[in-house]
């Protein structure tokens, strides 16, 4: 296992989601330092024997991990109580975070949904400030639709109430 310091960010991300950021020294006419973002590191920490050395170089932060065999019941009997408390954490933060994505799909329903009503809403303002007359000629022209429209009803019902012939 590579650990520590020296581990390198290849060691410490995951593959296919790494973006490790390599500083390129400042920008010249910004006076600000310039980076890029790369799947991949450009250095490597190794260690020598000697000062000097070129060869037979090891990497920083590296370490060895050895299981222990399982000997008599107790002991498989601890490793058993840590393997359901590591089991139980897994589904404590399983639920953890079905709860929390839960919860920012209710964030994003309520918030589509108060858009939908503030669409509504400003369509309903600009609606009836086309209605609402603003000069003298508006007036006019509103009190001669309305007028004519209570015309047109008044005929419609002298038409209705005749007799046919």
């Amino acid at each position: 296992m590579r650990v520590g310091r020296h581990s390198g960010a290849e060691s410490v991300t995951l593959d296919g989601v790494r973006s490790i950021k390599i500083l390129l020294g400042k920008d010249p006419e910004t006076k600000k330092m310039r980076f890029e973002n790369r799947p991949t590191g450009t250095g490597w920490w190794l260690a020598a024997r000697e000062i000097l050395a070129r060869t037979a170089l090891l990497p920083f932060g590296w370490l060895l991990v050895e299981l222990k065999p399982v000997r008599g019941a107790d002991e498989f009997e601890k490793w058993s109580e840590v393997e359901d408390k590591l089991n139980a954490l897994k589904t404590e933060y399983a639920a953890w975070l079905e709860r929390d994505r839960q919860r920012i799909q209710q964030q994003a329903d309520m918030e589509q949904q108060r858009q939908v009503e503030e669409v509504a809403r400003q369509q309903a303002v600009e609606a009836e400030a086309a209605l609402t007359p603003r000069t003298k000629n508006d007036f006019r022209i509103a009190a001669l639709v309305r007028s004519r429209s209570s015309d047109q009803a008044k005929r419609a019902r002298r038409a209705h109430n005749q007799p046919s012939e």
